[in-house]
């Protein structure tokens, strides 16, 4: 779900059930081990609430209430943070609820783009009946296991979109005055983000778990070797979207057992680190999970402050993640 920018953009915006938030970045970046451009430091980071149910994530039905609200509250957060005219260009973040996502396995993949999107369209109407022809559709290919052939299987993590869905969001940015040239989900690019932070933690071959518990919904990664071999997104129950940790834990545990039943038979050392990231994560686990909570936050992204002094929320980590990424 991207454009090809003419400059990358150093604005980042992401959409959430309670509130938007921003951060702008420095135009000075600097290649990682990955070979990805990232900023190098930290402009700005500010959140603004909205009106009770005028976002409500659905992967089903249209996102926003009040289309013109959400561009009055768009035009407010960035002309609040920024004194020159408004970007020609921003990286979007979107919420995990508003779309399907699922880890895919091919033996091959087609070597045409337009013929993979069709391949990876279809698994989505077969296996989740999501209609092939009215979603937008982003992917990425995990790992080529190393073989003699070069058919070997292909892991994709994937994601649709219903366009009804995304171009409400992407209208009201236009109308707001700029353009999302990239788009992505919070799982999605929090888990880029934190990737390497993740694989210098670990051992080889180690089992670990990333977690995010944001805006309305928990969403959980499980990897092996790292590789990711189970993904999901769970609406979070009334109530703990309001700040009720005990909701959120219940939540992960009730993931945990249902990947440990339905990916049994491989022993790994305990306790696994499960990395989380958000404001309801504050808790400890049962010691028979064998589980150790490592927290993840600003100091990990790698990215320097322009002022020290000022405590940055986590709500502004997927919208940094979506520059990074974009």
């Amino acid at each position: 779900m991207k454009l090809v920018p003419v400059r990358r953009p150093t604005i980042g915006v992401s959409v959430g059930s309670k509130a938007l938030s921003l951060v702008e970045v420095s135009r000075n970046w600097r290649p990682d081990r990955r070979r990805r451009w990232l900023a190098r430091s930290l402009q700005r980071c500010t959140e603004q609430p909205v009106p009770s149910g005028l976002i409500r994530p659905s992967a089903t039905e249209p996102n926003v209430s009040d289309p013109a609200a959400l561009t009055r509250d768009l035009s407010t957060l960035v002309d609040g943070t920024r004194k020159a005219a408004r970007p020609a260009s921003i990286a979007l973040t979107l919420p995990d609820l508003c779309a399907r996502v699922a880890l895919i396995e091919f033996e091959s993949l087609p070597p045409k783009p337009a013929d993979r999107d069709q391949l990876i369209r279809w698994r989505f109407h077969k296996e989740l009946n999501v209609p092939a022809g009215d979603v937008r559709l982003t992917y990425r290919v995990l790992r080529v296991p190393a073989r003699a052939s070069s058919d070997g299987p292909v892991r994709l993590l994937a994601a649709v979109v219903r366009r009804a869905v995304i171009e409400q969001y992407e209208q009201a940015c236009q109308a707001a005055g700029f353009i999302p040239v990239s788009v992505n989900l919070a799982s999605f690019g929090l888990f880029d983000l934190y990737r390497p932070v993740m694989e210098q933690a670990i051992k080889d071959g180690e089992e670990c778990f990333f977690l995010h518990a944001g805006g309305d919904c928990l969403s959980f990664v499980a990897i092996r070797s790292g590789l990711p071999v189970f993904f999901r997104t769970k609406a979070l129950r009334n109530g703990s979207a309001n700040g009720n940790g005990d909701a959120v834990m219940q939540e992960l545990l009730a993931t945990l057992q249902f990947y440990r039943e339905s990916h049994a038979g491989r022993s790994m050392p305990a306790p696994a680190p499960l990395f989380a990231l958000g404001s309801r994560t504050d808790f400890s686990l049962p010691d028979s999970m064998g589980i150790r909570m490592v927290p993840l936050g600003w100091e990990q992204v790698g990215i320097a402050a322009a002022d020290a002094s000022a405590p940055f929320p986590l709500t502004g980590l997927p919208a940094l993640a979506g520059v990074q990424g974009g």
